[in-house]
C-alpha cells in the first residue's frame, strides 16, 4: 500500500510489542527492509511547547 512506508522502524517495533498473540506484516519485502532501516519523524510539537516552560525553569534555578 503506498504511504505505509513512511513509519519508520519504531513503529515496526511498537506494534510487535504490544501484540498479544500474533503480529502480521503485510507488504513487499522491499517496503519491510525500508520500514526497518528508517527512523521515525515525530512530528508532535511537544519541543516547542515546552519551550516556554523550560525557560522558566532554568531561570529560576539560575537565580
Amino acid at each position: 500500500m503506498p504511504g505505509t512506508e513512511a513509519f519508520g522502524r519504531e513503529v515496526l517495533y511498537t506494534a510487535d510489542t504490544r501484540a498479544r498473540q500474533q503480529l502480521q506484516v503485510w507488504g513487499s519485502d522491499e517496503t519491510l527492509r525500508q520500514t526497518i532501516v528508517q527512523q521515525s519523524q515525530r512530528l508532535s510539537g511537544v519541543v516547542s511547547r515546552l519551550a516556554p516552560a523550560l525557560s522558566l525553569i532554568n531561570r529560576l534555578k539560575n537565580r
